[in-house]
């Protein structure tokens, strides 16, 4: 049995996925946009290694035809843009989050990927908290993301 096919790594895979979706906020703060932009990166390669891994649990074709619809819609759009760079950009990271989306669909359970939710907003709460209460009891100032430059006199809380 490889790692990928391991049920920890499935549920801890999941696991980052569905964090990084729900609380993205936390690594675009965090590590900056391009810091994010690693993580959905590592988020997409592997999404796509588990699908070649996984390709005889699943079909194309069993997705549902409003979802492929509207993916062909996003990469046809491009053709219309104002702004082609970016629709494509948009375009592809639509493809990325899906294939991330049925990487966990063709590996996670039903009952796992309850499991999976649980944790995601119990950490995405208990760091908001966390958060919060260190901001408010130790640091006392505001606190900017790390690509903001914060003014000479920031407001008092």
């Amino acid at each position: 049995m490889s790692t990928l096919d391991s049920r920890g790594f499935r549920l801890g895979f999941a696991t980052f996925v569905l964090f990084t979706g729900i609380a993205g906020d936390f690594w675009r703060n965090s590590f900056s946009w391009y810091g994010y932009g690693v993580f959905v990166v590592v988020i997409a390669a592997i999404s796509i290694v588990v699908l070649v891994r996984n390709r005889a649990r699943f079909r194309v074709g069993s997705l549902p035809y409003p979802l492929l619809a509207f993916i062909v819609l996003a990469f046809l759009s491009i053709a219309w843009s104002f702004y082609p760079g970016f629709t494509a950009l948009g375009a592809v990271v639509l493809l990325l989050t899906t294939a991330s989306a049925v990487s966990i669909a063709v590996t996670v359970t039903w009952p796992d990927l309850l499991i999976v939710l649980g944790w995601v907003f119990r950490l995405v709460l208990g760091l908001s908290f966390l958060f919060e209460f260190i901001v408010s009891a130790i640091i006392r100032h505001p606190i900017y993301p790390v690509w903001v430059t914060p003014e000479s006199n920031p407001a008092k809380l």
